[in-house]
């Protein structure tokens, strides 16, 4: 793996106790964080666990940092990498609690995706302890930790250290909300300005002269060095238009919160603009944050999007460091900061299952109110085109066309299913989710309509097409019958799809009750190429839009075209058998439990003949036909009193 190359402090003669302690400021983060940051405050001196001797090596793991100045063995799994190589590092168990002290584990480690580790992640179950993952070249990095974990801290010792190393860097702060972006400049300039420990060693890095930037949100430090006009560390909002400001890196504290979680397509927006860029040319990029929602922007980073258009999505850039409250063993995995009463007060102030498993377990998923249910998924192993011969599968193929290709339009989506000749099951065959110009879409939906046509016609199974009906009159129609004239295949009948009458959400709610009742099973895998050359896996992309739905999200176009199938599918699917008709003599007889049934044991119209049932005067009458006995009717004024 690429190593980025550190300035180290070199004094210029004999080193001195002072520079010892420069020179392990400057590598050692967990040093300045302790000894130089929280200088005089007992609270924090000594009150980093485990858990952030991993966070410490994990933010400077891309470095060849002296192993004194190391932590834990972090840095001996990655050093084994090979570069550009994919690691799974993962600690189930933090750590064991004896009359001693701690003993902390070894962690599981995984290379690539293909392990349960992976799918576990990417199916968004819960995953508890600590988890590394290594990929990209290091320096595009998220940390995810519970609330109330030092995250935040920590990440401003990491700016100190980026200027304590080279004061003429440049640094954009991103956060949610003005007043905290200049809260986090203050409490750096704290450091230069009133931090005794900091000056002793640093020497006072305000400058001295008006026309230097020393501002509430942002400020330049004295350096011999300066490289553009740009301050050394900005802070501003997300909201906030940074043009023109060329920092070296990007650093995005809390940037999803409480109140803004109806504009995460806004935040995410804004983060794209910024971030694409800057990792393209300095590639620094640093991501602190908490889960909130499903669709938060920390979920765009740390899952796959399942965007085959993509160069690079920032899923198989990202290295990243998550955690939660507490391991596999049920231990806090930071005991020494957030104890068992920490965690009931926490708990308390939670308003739902939701927020809580989000904000300590960084998982959004993990709540009650989902609709479609994990447990609801079934699976083929076998092959797509296998099971559709195997089963005689009658094939219907439905496309919701996007109208548009730029960057914010939905995908188009579209979907090969296969009914069983009993109408009973129905089985994911294929599919795609892409953004295709006109020409492009006929070209694909007849590649999907040529292959899938063959395969039926091996067993005669029948053979529909659905088409989302306005976007089809108005450009696909005729695209799709020349496509196909071209090649020399016939064009099956395409039924037009209506779906303004309902609401997207109105069409996918109608899958609750065939996924519900196990009638829909999806294969292992679906891997695909875009028309651009990049893999996804279609069932990754279903999946991901099972797992939030109905919370809103950006995209939930392969749900949608799915739901199209319904007015195909389920009249047949769920049409009860015509029983034959059965003579009254051969008919059970249910009398009910209102004891006029004398005769519990006679069945038939002829054993109760037989029975001798003299209530009916040996006619056959069921129950609910026989006359009541008359009541006299005495109004409660004339009733006698007992």
């Amino acid at each position: 793996m690429k190593r980025r190359q550190v300035q180290r402090w070199s004094p210029k003669s004999t080193e001195t106790d002072d520079d010892v302690v420069r020179t392990r400021c400057a590598l050692d983060l967990k040093f300045l964080f302790q000894a130089i940051i929280n200088h005089g405050n007992p609270e924090f001196q000594n009150s980093t666990g485990y858990i952030h001797d991993i966070l410490f090596d994990f933010i400077r793991f891309e470095e060849d940092i002296p192993t004194e100045y190391r932590h834990t063995c972090l840095h001996e799994y990655v050093s084994e990498l090979e570069e550009g190589q994919e690691a799974w590092i993962y600690w189930p168990v933090l750590y064991k609690k004896t009359a001693d002290g701690f003993v902390y584990k070894k962690p599981e480690v995984y290379l690539g995706r293909d392990h349960q580790l992976y799918r576990d992640w990417i199916e968004h179950k819960l995953i508890r302890g600590v988890l590394i993952r290594i990929a990209g070249d290091g320096n595009w990095k998220t940390v995810l930790f519970p609330r109330d974990h030092l995250k935040s801290t920590i990440g401003r010792a990491e700016v100190l250290q980026d200027i304590i190393r080279d004061s003429a860097s440049r640094t954009m702060y991103r956060t949610s909300e003005a007043p905290l972006a200049e809260q986090f400049v203050s409490a750096v300039k704290f450091e230069f300005d009133r931090n005794p420990e900091f000056i002793k060693y640093f020497g006072s890095l305000k400058p001295e002269y008006k026309e230097e930037v020393w501002a509430k949100n942002a400020f330049q430090v004295v350096s011999d060095v300066r490289r553009g006009i740009d301050p050394t560390l900005w802070a501003a909002a997300m909201t906030t238009d940074v043009t023109g400001f060329h920092p070296e890196k990007g650093v995005f504290d809390d940037i999803v919160t409480l109140k803004n979680l109806n504009e995460q397509d806004k935040m995410w927006k804004k983060y794209q603009a910024f971030t694409f860029v800057l990792a393209r040319k300095y590639n620094q990029i640093r991501n602190w944050g908490t889960r909130y929602s499903e669709n938060d922007c920390w979920g765009n980073l740390v899952m796959p999007s399942g965007d085959p258009d993509g160069e690079s999505e920032p899923f198989d850039l990202m290295s990243f460091a998550f955690a939660t409250l507490r391991d596999c063993d049920n231990n806090l995995i930071w005991p020494e900061g957030f104890t068992d009463k920490d965690e009931r007060d926490k708990r308390a102030m939670c308003r739902d299952d939701h927020q809580w498993f989000s904000q300590y377990y960084n998982n959004p998923y993990m709540h009650s109110n989902r609709t479609l249910k994990d447990d609801w998924r079934r699976w083929y192993e076998a092959t797509p085109e296998s099971m559709a011969e195997k089963h005689q599968l009658d094939i219907v193929i439905t496309i919701d066309p996007a109208h548009t290709t730029n960057k914010d339009s939905d995908y188009t989506a579209v979907m090969v299913q296969g009914q069983t000749q009993d109408r009973t099951q129905r089985y994911v065959l294929d599919g795609l989710r892409e953004k295709l110009t006109e020409d492009e879409l006929p070209v694909a939906i007849t590649d999907l309509i040529e292959k899938w046509d063959k395969i039926r016609m091996k067993y005669g199974g029948g053979f529909k097409i659905a088409i989302e009906s306005v976007t089809y009159q108005t450009y696909i129609k005729f695209g799709l019958r020349n496509e196909a004239r071209e090649r020399g295949i016939p064009l099956p009948d395409v039924i037009p799809v209506k779906p303004e009458s309902r609401g997207k959400n109105d069409r996918i709610k109608v899958l609750v009750a065939p996924y519900s009742k196990g009638c829909i099973v999806w294969p292992r895998k679906l891997p695909k190429v875009s028309k651009l050359g990049h893999a996804y896996d279609f069932i990754e992309v279903l999946y991901g839009e099972w797992s939030k739905w109905p919370r809103p999200q950006a995209h939930d176009d392969v749900l949608d075209v799915q739901a199209y199938a319904e007015d195909l599918f389920l009249p047949l699917l769920f049409k009860e058998e015509k029983k034959e008709s059965v003579p009254i003599e051969q008919q059970a007889v249910n009398w009910g439990d209102d004891g006029a049934r004398k005769h519990p044991s006679a069945q038939t119209r002829q054993e109760a003949l037989e029975a001798g049932d003299q209530s009916t005067g040996g006619r056959f009458i069921p129950p609910n036909l026989r006359a009541r006995p008359a009541t006299l009717y005495i109004p409660p004024g004339m009733r006698s009193r007992q």
